[in-house]
């Protein structure tokens, strides 16, 4: 009878110790389920640890703003919000974390809401004015080495913060091309936006690579049908220099950019180049066209200006764009 009594206890015993563990697996799956999004959402992918850059503190916390909208039971609360902002810190920003979490109950307000510390963090690493300083960059921009494509999307980002009206974006947009493009372009109609003003760029860039590249590759005179060269000042593309204005203003805009083109009826002979003197000069970064250093042949003031303009004119007509820039 003892022997059965024990064995009985033993018995009880391992049934409370299996409910006991029953519970606590069912508590931990409730708790994992509320951890669940409330749809499949795409994986996380945090940004980049932030080590204070002035430059891309906005883009930073835009990009947690957009984790924390798409998974928003995951992060349910303020503090959860601004506790992954500090593991996603590093360098100098890391340490103007440390005080957080160091003494926390003399951050608490901040700690525990979310809108106060994202308005202490970008007082801390943000730019001050984004408005102001998207315009001073808009002022400056130039093309340089990039493609037009590129700089056209740069220009475009930073006119979206400027708020500026069409007219003074067409301004600073052309006077930041590059010369040769700015040359070609005078031979187009004006656009009448921004946005035309940047398709018609791009492609004018885009034949210029292309000449370029037949030039490097080609043997024979083929490669020499089409050839821009640099205008005088006075028959060139001009705009004048806007007042700047907002285009949430009613009132006076932008100076209307004035634009005056003038026929130049000077032609210049140009006999053909044998293949071994072509050959030569290519060889010695010389001019196709007049055999002196110091430019390419897009740039020779000595062109056929006659071949040149019927050139331009079939690129107008025939060819399409390749690249075009749009919203």
């Amino acid at each position: 009878m003892a022997q059965d009594s024990t064995t009985m206890e033993l018995l009880l015993k391992k049934i409370e110790k299996l409910e006991l563990e029953n519970n606590a697996l069912r508590q931990t799956l409730q708790d994992v389920g509320n951890w669940i999004p409330s749809y499949y959402g795409p994986e996380l992918v945090f940004p980049d640890k932030y080590d204070g850059t002035r430059s891309e503190c906005r883009g930073f916390i835009n990009q947690l703003e957009l984790i924390f909208k798409l998974h928003p039971k995951q992060y349910d609360s303020d503090f959860k919000m601004t506790a992954i902002l500090g593991l996603l810190l590093k360098g100098r920003a890391a340490a103007w974390y440390n005080p957080f979490i160091e003494h926390p109950e003399e951050h608490e307000d901040l700690l525990n809401s979310w809108p106060l510390f994202k308005v202490e963090f970008r007082a801390a690493f943000g730019e001050a004015d984004y408005q102001r300083a998207a315009e001073t960059k808009l002022m400056y921009i130039k093309q340089g080495n990039q493609d037009c494509s590129t700089y056209a999307t740069d220009f475009r980002i930073l006119s979206m913060d400027a708020q500026w009206n069409d007219k003074a974006l067409q301004f600073y947009f052309y006077q930041g091309l590059n010369p040769e493009i700015r040359n070609l372009l005078v031979n187009f109609n004006k656009p009448d936006s921004l946005k035309d003003l940047m398709k018609l760029a791009i492609r004018a860039d885009d034949r210029i690579a292309a000449q370029r590249q037949e030039e490097r590759c080609s043997s024979s005179n083929d490669a020499d049908r089409f050839s821009p060269q640099p205008r005088s000042q006075q028959d060139s593309w001009t705009y004048d220099r806007p007042q700047i204005q907002s285009q949430t203003q009613s009132t006076t805009s932008a100076s209307t950019p004035q634009y005056a083109e003038s026929m130049d009826t000077g032609t210049i002979h140009r006999s053909s180049l044998s293949t071994s003197e072509r050959q030569r000069r290519m060889s010695q970064g010389l001019c196709l066209v007049c055999g002196d250093s110091g430019h390419l042949k897009v740039d020779c003031p000595k062109s056929n200006r006659r071949i040149a303009t019927r050139d331009y004119k079939i690129f107008q007509e025939q060819t399409p764009p390749k690249n075009e820039f749009g919203q």
